[in-house]
């Protein structure tokens, strides 16, 4: 029984010490849990530390990216909109675009001046104290013939009892077309001494048999290549005129330019002496088309290129693009002394066709020549001295002053303008030069003016964006003496505008016959303006001059420069200056 309880007790001992033990074990396991738990909160916190920080970090880059995005998207806007702002900010009184191409909302009832292109104050039409030109009435021996309208009757009571009180005259100024068949007898004759037989001489212009006479050649060649009227309605003018007498087929009136053009050769070298001794010659070009229209072109070159499509690579398609492409276009090159016109067609104005005029390099180192700032004139192989036209960068100023705002263009403007207003004064007073004071002081504004402007350029937002500034600035920099040139010899014109008005006539042929068939068309259209133009500045009227060519009797310089007197002359050579 003891052995029984003392196993007991042992028992029960064992079971308390495993009682204490467990516990003990317990208490670790829960120190040891809540160790875990703090181990775990700790690494929760710290992971949502690491995302909040990893979200943050996320939503900053977005951000910023967005931003970036926001801002590039912005700067592209603005410099759109700034050029935007520049194609409707040109217009004929900042560029050199003519006025009939202002946009709609350029039109307006201004009135520019001529010379500038600058807004006036005077009114649109005639100016007050204008002189109004009308038909004078004719005096009596010039009447060729007289109409009678009389009454028998009163046209208010129908009474025939009327007395004669007076006459109330109206004349009337109008033409008739004569139509002319004449017949030119050639008489022949045997010399009853030597046997011969021999005739009269036949006039070049009485080749055939029945040709057209001088004055219907002459209509034809002024309606087409001065009025730039086409062949077809040409012929139906002259037809109309003529009650249908005269109808010369279009081919006729195609080969008349050519004619002409050969019964120039004595008058247009004269006109390339005459302006190679002149000691100021103005100079410039305008762009034609030769050949048909560019879709034609176009076609034609993809034909040629479908056909060789085995034979051409892309470069050399592209080579045979860029050759056909060039061949369709020319230029016309004006040159003039004042009073004498010279033009020249060239197929492209690379050096070798300036050579061809013979006209710059045969230039003395005494001979100004005034041009738009080309380029190519300022080359060691020429040895004449450059002046650049005024307006042009004048021009080029207002368009600078619309886009950005700033005060330099305007004072640049200001002061060359004002300066050849003294100038002209100074001309009427027979004055040939300015004082010392007077080219200092227009010196030194020049030189501020520039300097100001390249700060304001500097500071200006659109700057690496608007290159039109820093250029214009540029070239009054590096060409001052060039622009300024008219400052110190009066000779020189303020502007190329003779040329301009010259080169116009060519641009309005082309606007409404498009293109020259070939450079030889070009050419002969060349020497016949040179003719009718030179002989137009000298008094000549461009009928009568053509028509004297017909006649195979032109006008030749000498006989031009007869025409008018010496002080005539210097006061027309000052008016195209």
């Amino acid at each position: 029984m003891e052995t029984s309880l003392g196993r007991l007790q042992k028992q029960n001992d064992k079971l308390l010490k495993d009682n204490i033990r467990l516990r003990d074990n317990n208490d670790a396991l829960k120190a040891e849990n809540y160790q875990l738990r703090k181990r775990i909160e700790k690494k929760d916190k710290d992971l949502e530390d690491k995302i909040a920080k990893e979200i943050k970090k996320a939503l900053d880059n977005f951000e910023s990216k967005q931003i970036g995005e926001l801002t590039e998207e912005n700067n592209k806007l603005r410099e759109r909109i700034f050029r935007l702002e520049q194609m409707l900010n040109i217009s004929s009184e900042n560029s050199s675009l003519p006025p009939s191409q202002d946009a709609i909302w350029h039109k307006d009832n201004k009135v520019y001046d001529s010379r500038s292109q600058k807004e006036t104050t005077k009114k649109i039409g005639g100016q007050k104290g204008h002189k109004k030109h009308k038909l004078e009435k004719f005096d009596d021996d010039e009447i060729t013939e007289i109409k009678d309208y009389k009454l028998d009757k009163c046209s208010k009571c129908n009474s025939d009892d009327l007395t004669f009180i007076g006459v109330e005259t109206r004349d009337e100024l109008d033409f008739d077309i004569v139509i002319k068949k004449t017949r030119y007898n050639f008489y022949k004759y045997q010399c009853n001494n030597c046997g011969e037989f021999i005739m009269c001489d036949i006039p070049q212009n009485l080749c055939a048999e029945n040709q057209y006479g001088s004055k219907t050649q002459a209509l034809g060649l002024a309606l087409v290549d001065f009025g730039d009227v086409s062949y077809k309605r040409t012929r139906d003018i002259i037809n109309g005129l003529t009650g249908g007498e005269i109808n010369p087929s279009e081919g006729y009136l195609a080969k008349l330019p050519k004619r002409a053009s050969q019964k120039l050769k004595k008058f247009v070298f004269d006109a390339e002496e005459n302006i190679i001794k002149s000691p100021v010659v103005q100079h410039d070009d305008g762009v034609i088309k030769i050949g048909k229209k560019e879709k034609d072109k176009e076609d034609e070159l993809a034909v040629l290129i479908n056909k060789s499509k085995e034979e051409l690579t892309e470069d050399n398609i592209k080579k045979l693009n860029e050759e056909i492409k060039k061949n369709f276009k020319g230029v016309i090159r004006a040159y003039t002394d004042g009073l004498i016109k010279l033009y020249k067609a060239h197929t492209d104005k690379s050096a070798d066709t300036y050579k061809d005029d013979n006209i710059l390099n045969r230039l003395t180192a005494d001979t100004l020549v005034v041009h738009d700032h080309m380029k190519y004139n300022y080359n060691d192989l020429f040895k004449f001295k450059n002046a650049e036209c005024n307006i042009h960068p004048i021009r080029k100023s207002r368009s600078v002053k619309v886009n950005t705002q700033h005060k330099w263009p305007d004072k640049i403007s200001e002061l060359l303008e004002s300066y050849n207003n003294k100038r002209d004064e100074l001309i009427k007073a027979k004055i040939d030069h300015f004082d010392k004071q007077d080219l200092s002081d227009l010196n030194n504004n020049y030189d501020q003016i520039i300097s100001d402007g390249i700060v304001e350029c500097n500071k200006f937002v659109h700057k690496n964006l608007y290159k039109d500034e820093t250029n214009l600035l540029e070239f009054f920099k590096n060409y001052k003496e060039e622009i300024l040139m008219w400052t110190k010899n009066f000779s020189v014109p303020f502007t190329n505008n003779l040329c301009e008005t010259m080169i116009r006539l060519v641009k309005s042929k082309m606007k409404i016959s498009y293109s020259f068939k070939n450079i030889e068309s070009a050419q002969y259209y060349a020497d016949i303006i040179t003719y009718t133009e030179t002989c137009f500045n000298f008094g000549v009227n461009r009928y009568e001059a053509i028509e004297r060519l017909f006649n195979d009797n032109p006008y030749s310089i000498e006989e031009l420069y007869k025409l008018i007197e010496p002080q005539e002359d210097n006061e027309k050579i000052t008016n195209n200056n």
